[in-house]
This record gives structure tokens, sequence and C-alpha cells, in this order.
């Protein structure tokens, strides 16, 4: 390795491993240990085509378990949220669609 490489080595190293699934866990709701897993895992069995298809493949699989969970074992098949975002992070306003005041009034006659 030359040595005007290794800063961008470093770089790479510590956004692949750090930055990344930091990112991840609080926007798409992926946990980190299993993103960096699942970028292993896929990468020894399937090589480079493994590494770039892990992290969509992991969120595809967890936003089906999470609906299988949600209706299946608790039962909640009218949960209309997105498997994916955490509770907190709605927009500034809450949930419109289910308060008392965001109901469109009734014209007068």
């Amino acid at each position: 390795m030359a040595p005007n490489n290794v800063p961008i080595t470093r770089t790479h190293v510590i956004e692949a491993n750090f930055v990344a699934p930091l990112i991840m866990e609080k926007k798409v709701s992926l946990p980190p240990v299993l993103t960096i897993t699942s970028v292993l895992v896929m990468g020894t069995l399937f090589g480079a085509i493994g590494l770039l298809v892990a992290v969509p493949i992991l969120a595809l699989t967890l936003v089906f378990v999470r609906h299988v969970v949600q209706g299946e074992i608790y039962g909640d098949v009218g949960h209309s949220e997105p498997a994916v975002l955490r509770g907190g992070e709605r927009r500034a306003g809450g949930d419109r669609r289910h308060s008392e005041s965001a109901k469109p009034a009734t014209p007068a006659a």
C-alpha cells in the first residue's frame, strides 16, 4: 500500500464501520450490529455483489419481520405507520390523521 493511500483507507474504514451503521440506525432503524454482520456475511457468501446488496436486503427483511410481528403476534393489523420509522421521528405537528382537530369542518348550511 502506497503511503499516500493511508489517509484514504483510514477514512473509508471509519466511515464503513462507524458512520454508516449509525446513520442506518437513526434514519432507517437498522441496528448497527445487524448492519455490520449482514455486510460481513453477504460479502463472504457472495463477494462484491453481496457487499452491494447486504444493507437493502437487511432493510427489506426487517420491514417484513416487523410487519409480521405487529400483525400476527401483537394483532395490530390496522397499524398505519411504516415499519422502519421510529415513533419519535415524526415531523412537527404529530400525526394529523388521528387527531380530532384535523377533521375537516362541516360546511355551514
